[in-house]
């Protein structure tokens, strides 16, 4: 089975590699640079977006591609899953931390993971949780996408997989799906800003464009180009065709060689408001709720109350534990700094006071009407009765 594998990666506007929170495996840097052929009986690869909000984010990220690209079967459950937070613990306990950021971790880490296995008897199998996405493509037309098939499930909630959570109240929402392959198909994995872009360009039947483009992307500087421009570029409602968060796309083509050459420009791409919508019309042998996992995949049935506190509302506890953690360090600092800046404001104004007291002594007085005019109210009153007394002591003597 030959395949052609290309991993592309970009952080923020305006951020560098260094703040760059998504993983991918295979990771090797040959794969970054350009399009390369691997011959192999069994292929995987592996995408996860760290989530922004959390701390360390990235460190668990690359744990979570690293074991399951390296694991033998498809399951994620709770034995590697223990082992790859353990290691994150390992990592933090090694870290010299400020208060702000120990209160932070307490929270943990999370991120969405995607995964593709490729067999050389033509089949393939297929694991998500969160909203990172898998698509197969097949002649400029979607046939299969997981675990979103429309632009407008994403959200800011989706479920996560983290190192201080119970992993197995989520795992029952781990996606898996299986199908067959072709020579020629194409597997695009990507994290959510990517996707949702994505099946925007299939609901407005833009993909004659997209596809083709996704195909042609040569090297990091035709994806900066294109998701640049993409993150620029308002809608009708000023809205940016793709939202501003780091973007992470793993391309395999199963083939010899990809050769994509009618020159598709992705920063062509506009979208109107609202739009017609379409969902992505696949094969009922290939949607995900209609596959069950395979024998090796099944994951440990949790607890009936595990199973009731997998709500919505457990959904978005960890969440709000970064939204928490992160007001609580913000409001700490603010209330150091104030406190910081008002003794010093205080201590100078009363060393100011006290440096113009001391820089102008009392003077002394030089006659009579100097002590008159300088002495306070009651003094001037008793000095205006003793020259009054004395005025009528010369009267009596004349």
């Amino acid at each position: 089975m030959n395949i052609v594998y290309q991993t592309f990666a970009l952080p923020k506007l305006g951020r560098t590699l260094q703040d760059y929170e998504d993983a991918y495996f295979p990771a090797d840097e040959k794969y970054h640079q350009q399009p390369t052929v691997i011959s192999e009986n069994r292929f995987r690869c592996v995408i996860s977006d760290g989530a922004t909000d959390a701390c360390f984010s990235k460190n668990w990220a690359d744990l979570l591609v690293r074991y399951y690209g390296n694991l033998a079967g498809d399951q994620i459950d709770n034995d590697w899953l223990a082992k790859a937070c353990a290691e994150w613990e390992e990592f933090i306990a090694s870290q010299k931390l400020p208060w702000f950021a120990e209160e932070k971790v307490e929270a943990g880490a999370f991120a969405t993971l995607v995964g593709l296995t490729l067999v050389e008897n033509k089949t393939w199998k297929g694991t998500a949780i969160g909203d990172s996405c898998l698509f197969q493509v097949r002649s400029d037309k979607v046939i299969c996408a997981l675990p979103i098939s429309d632009s407008r499930e994403f959200d800011s909630f989706p479920y996560l997989l983290g190192t201080r959570q119970k992993n197995e109240r989520v795992l029952p929402e781990v996606k898996f799906i299986q199908g067959e392959w072709q020579p020629g198909d194409c597997f695009f994995l990507m994290s959510d800003a990517l996707a949702c872009w994505f099946l925007r360009t299939v609901e407005l039947n833009l993909t004659e464009v997209s596809i083709p483009g996704l195909l042609a992307l040569k090297n990091q500087d035709d994806f900066f180009n294109f998701v640049d421009c993409q993150k620029r570029k308002r809608d009708d409602g000023n809205l940016a065709n793709l939202k501003d968060d780091d973007v992470t796309l793993a391309r395999v083509y199963i083939g010899n060689s990809l050769t994509d050459t009618r020159g598709a420009d992705l920063r062509s791409i506009s979208f109107p408001q609202g739009g017609a919508q379409q969902t992505v019309d696949m094969p009922d042998s290939t949607k995900a709720e209609n596959v069950q996992p395979p024998s090796d995949a099944r994951v440990e049935e949790p607890a009936i109350t595990d199973v009731v506190q997998s709500t919505t509302a457990g959904k978005r506890s960890g969440n709000k534990l970064w939204l928490g953690g992160a007001v609580v360090a913000v409001l700490g600092v603010l209330a150091a700094v104030f406190c910081f800046v008002q003794n010093a404001h205080h201590d100078t104004s009363v060393s100011e006071s006290e440096a113009q007291v001391q820089a102008k002594p009392e003077p002394k007085p030089n006659n009579e009407q100097d002590q008159i005019g300088t002495s306070s109210p009651a003094a001037s009153i008793q000095s205006t009765k003793a020259k009054s007394v004395k005025s009528k002591v010369r009267k009596h003597h004349k």
